[in-house]
């Protein structure tokens, strides 16, 4: 919407033409930069009435400021002059800025944590302007860490949220016997993947996620030798760090965690290899049961850190020395 002009000198021997139904496009271009002005010529019917309005639809293609100048006019020639039916010009200054990129939200989500065996559900979630040219597609952000595996569930919605529109992609996890230990951010991208007249913009949204370590959560038909297969160990080792169990071939309870080892906390002058023979296991053994030290040197683990360690008892045993 323009605007509107009165026509307050009107001609009453005027004869005013009927509205004609041309079509108009307007080239845009940009004022600051010189580009040549373009001229419309719109004609109405005058009725019995002080304003007249006129409506234009316009789609900007290029960034920049715009001027419209507007007058109405009547160019019959019946008129005493032009001064007697023509009204005040007027002009508008468009300021039409790039559309910015989706923006991520993430609410109460930013950080989520979970358990090895025990699906992951979250929503990623972007916002835009609320316009038929505007639609956001999510997708994984390769660049950085990703969960293997994660997939969406099903089409992403779409819902208002105030002023905006708000995408929501629901996507779903299941972190396995690798995973204990892991943690960081994990990020996705928002893309308007439409519009004829500008760049596509994206925007990377990140969430933290956390695997406990030495935990498994129990699923249906889950069993001490499956489980223990998992992690490279056997049931009785796994039944030993687990004393609410009272018998090894008590069905396991679906969605309970179940101990698969010991924490330990690094001390001073521990080494992979160290406890390794210490705990009558092996620093590969040890590494992969601990997602965030899988490249991590013999002699670098911190101080203080807190791992996760299957023991071999029966090593272990073998290697008492009794007096």
């Amino acid at each position: 919407q323009l605007g509107s002009c009165s026509l307050s000198r009107a001609c009453s021997t005027c004869v005013y033409p009927d509205y004609s139904s041309d079509t108009f496009q307007l080239v845009p271009g940009d004022a600051n930069e010189g580009t040549p002005s373009r001229q419309i010529l719109i004609y109405f019917l005058k009725a019995r009435q002080q304003n007249l309005y006129r409506s234009l639809q316009w789609t900007p293609q290029v960034p920049g400021h715009y001027i419209f100048c507007f007058a109405g006019t009547d160019t019959s020639g019946n008129c005493p002059g032009p001064a007697a039916c023509s009204s005040v010009q007027r002009c508008i200054d468009m300021n039409v800025t790039a559309d910015p990129g989706p923006m991520f939200v993430c609410g109460s989500n930013c950080a989520l944590s979970t358990y090895m065996g025990q699906m992951l559900y979250f929503n990623v979630s972007f916002l835009d302007i609320p316009h038929p040219d505007e639609a956001v597609a999510i997708s994984v952000y390769t660049q950085g860490l990703t969960l293997a595996g994660a997939v969406p569930m099903g089409s992403a919605v779409i819902a208002p949220v105030g002023d905006l529109w708000q995408t929501s992609q629901l996507m779903g996890w299941f972190p396995d016997a690798a995973y204990g230990g892991f943690s960081g951010m994990v990020c996705f991208n928002g893309l308007d993947q439409r519009g004829a007249y500008r760049l596509q913009q994206n925007t990377v949204g990140c969430l933290m996620v956390t695997v406990a370590r030495c935990v498994w959560y129990v699923q249906s038909e889950d069993s001490l030798i499956q489980i223990a297969a998992r992690f490279s160990t056997n049931w009785l080792q796994v039944w030993h760090f687990n004393p609410k169990l009272l018998h090894p071939d008590d069905s396991l309870v679906p969605q309970s965690l179940l101990n698969i080892g010991h924490l330990y906390q690094v001390e001073p002058n521990d080494a992979l290899s160290v406890l390794a023979e210490r705990f009558g296991t092996s620093m590969v053994h040890i590494q992969k049961n601990n997602w965030d030290i899988t490249n991590i040197s013999d002699s670098g683990l911190p101080v203080g850190k807190e791992i996760c360690i299957i023991p071999s008892s029966c090593k272990t045993a073998a290697n008492v020395v009794h007096v």
